[in-house]
């Protein structure tokens, strides 16, 4: 070391890293620069002949110096250390930290995969079971479907109310052959909650016996939609809806009131097999005015009517009826029914209606609930 103590470190000290320096070498460090700095001082104080015996009492604050000196670097040097030691525990701690969230979105993510993977078991195992019962439903319908041999003759018109005998020369053609069965395919809207929804459906008919088997997929959102199932089959009603096909929101059957509602809804929807609105032992026709005609329809126990209207050209342009049961509130109450028929158009000979319109007359006035039109239709 030089005689001069200009603020530096010690070559002792500076010569290795901070963080690598243990507490016994800060320790020897510090007493060889407090002994530096004492000899410095007794040899600068000789040669001014100062260093002696007699001057023991003036050297004492300065060796005190140099020993506050060598302390506080000793302390500088000890929190250098403490500090990289503690930043290397914080370092430490962050990855590990770091390692524990990589650890638990791992984790999670896997969870969340196999929630999603049993979900989307259960979905398709009901929606399988949903489709089967549905099909279950149409073939019995179709299995049960009788075939009439007999064709359309204008002469037997005659007898009819005049708009329905009009009718029947505007949509059917001499010769025409009976319906047995139908497939029909829509889309729309339907209102829920006074919400249009959107929706396609699939609907199965049999003339004879009277039967339906109605199959719609209402589009309530992206993420989710509601399945609902209407029919009308061995002589009984029946209407089912389900959220993704897994949550029930309604399974209505075994009620009287709904076989009337569900028979007449076929009734209503007779446009579009025209044969099947044919006079027979089940079908009767009642003039009411020129313009309107009351058809009666039973079919087993139940017994249902409605009005058709119909307008120059010869085309059913809607049916009423007083009186039908609609839920409200999970009470069933009674309300006029009505629908609108329009845009017609030939299909397999006979003229049918592709759009049309059904709402209920409610005491403050008219509600659609639902608009569709045809797609598609097959007949049998």
């Amino acid at each position: 070391m030089t005689g001069q103590n200009n603020g530096s470190l010690p070559r002792t000290m500076v010569s290795r890293e901070p963080s690598v320096l243990s507490s016994t070498n800060l320790r020897n460090n510090a007493r060889t620069h407090h002994l530096d700095c004492h000899q410095n001082r007794c040899r600068n104080d000789s040669r001014h002949g100062s260093c002696s015996n007699s001057s023991q009492g003036r050297l004492l604050p300065r060796l005190f110096s140099c020993q506050n000196d060598g302390v506080e670097i000793l302390n500088a040097q000890m929190t250098i250390v403490n500090e990289k030691w503690g930043d290397r525990k914080r370092e430490s701690a962050s990855s590990n930290e770091k390692t524990r969230m990589n650890d638990r979105t791992k984790l999670t993510l896997a969870t969340v995969g196999l929630v999603g993977v049993g979900v989307a078991s259960i979905l398709r195992s009901r929606a399988t079971k949903r489709q089967r019962e549905t099909e279950g439903m149409v073939a019995t319908l179709r299995q049960a479907a009788t075939a009439n041999a007999e064709t359309v003759s204008f002469k037997d018109f005659d007898r009819l109310p005049a708009p329905v005998a009009a009718y029947f020369r505007f949509a059917l053609k001499e010769g025409q052959a009976r319906i047995r069965t139908a497939k029909i395919h829509h889309e729309g809207e339907f209102r829920l909650n006074d919400k249009w929804i959107p929706f396609v459906s699939t609907q199965d008919f049999s003339a004879h016996p009277a039967g339906f088997v109605w199959d719609a997929t209402m589009k309530m959102n992206p993420f989710f939609n509601v399945r609902v199932r209407d029919s009308y089959l061995m002589e009984r009603g029946a209407m089912s809806a389900q959220i993704l096909s897994l949550v029930t929101m309604m399974d209505a059957h075994d009620d009287a009131r709904l076989d009337a509602g569900s028979l007449m809804r076929y009734l209503a929807e007779l446009a579009w097999l025209p044969t099947a609105l044919l006079p027979s032992a089940n079908l009767k026709w009642t003039a009411i005015d020129d313009r309107r005609a009351l058809a009666t329809l039973s079919d087993g126990a139940t017994t249902v009517a409605l009005e058709f209207g119909f307008n120059p050209n010869g085309e059913i342009s809607d049916f009423f009826a007083p009186s039908r049961i609609y839920s409200l509130e999970g009470e069933s109450k009674a309300f006029p029914w009505a629908g609108r028929l329009w845009n017609y158009h030939e299909r397999n000979g006979m003229r049918i209606p592709l759009e049309g319109e059904v709402s209920w007359r409610m005491p403050h006035g008219s509600e659609p609930y639902y608009r569709g039109k045809i797609v598609d239709i097959q007949y049998d």
